[in-house]
């Protein structure tokens, strides 16, 4: 089996390969040399888009709840895909639950034409039926992802495992939401600041206790003042 150090070097190693597809198929993405965790086995253009590593499950909430801190591990992802992207595990999230304020949260990021009339069909076609939207953004999304064998140099065995071969940041974040469609955490918001949150309960509410805290004292102090408007 050849197989490429960190410097780079072949090596071939036959009598320590395993073939291993007993798990999750994971998600891998391109990468530098100095990066490398594998290598697909096939012909891919550019040729260094070969060497990959893998791309976590969790990392789909690093990049929900840390931006920066995702693209610093797998490359810049647009800010306009960024925005798509939220909205998607938004409306994931939605249908999921079948909850209408999240679906029409997830709508209203979700169109995007710069014209208001347009957006505003655009949303309501969305509300009206999501799962034509969902699998649209989801499609396209994943324009760049395929099903490869790779290496997976694993000392002291050499492993032959499937996974889903992305070519940039942006790929790896369209594979990780088709896992996500597929069980997983949902994504919400903070009824007090807005921020998106990765919830495992649907019973989860707010980012922090400090948000919690605010939004109740809000709401209490909301209900004392219609009080004692009626008065």
């Amino acid at each position: 089996m050849l197989w490429y150090d960190a410097n780079g070097m072949k090596h071939y190693r036959l009598n320590s390969v395993e073939l291993n597809g007993d798990r999750e198929i994971p998600v891998i993405v391109a990468c530098p040399q100095s990066q490398l965790e594998g290598v697909v086995l096939t012909d891919l253009n550019p040729p260094e888009s070969r060497r990959v590593r893998e791309v976590k499950v969790d990392d789909l909430d690093l990049f929900v709840t840390n931006g920066p801190g995702f693209e610093k591990l797998y490359g810049a992802v647009s800010d306009s895909e960024s925005s798509l992207l939220l909205g998607l595990l938004q409306l994931i999230e939605a249908l999921k639950h079948k909850n209408p304020s999240d679906l029409e949260a997830a709508s209203q990021r979700l169109a995007v034409s710069p014209i208001k009339e347009f957006r505003e069909i655009e949303r309501q076609a969305l509300f009206n039926n999501p799962g034509m939207k969902l699998g649209r953004i989801v499609t396209k999304g994943l324009r760049h992802v395929r099903l490869v064998l790779y290496c997976k140099n694993d000392t002291p065995n050499t492993e032959i495992l499937p996974g889903l071969h992305c070519q940039d940041a942006t790929s790896a974040l369209y594979a990780l939401v088709l896992m996500r469609l597929s069980g997983g955490k949902g994504l919400g918001a903070c009824l007090n600041c807005g921020k998106f949150l990765p919830r495992q309960r649907r019973t989860r509410k707010f980012c922090s206790d400090t948000c919690r805290y605010k939004y109740f004292m809000r709401r209490n102090s909301s209900k004392r003042s219609k009080k004692e408007h009626r008065r």
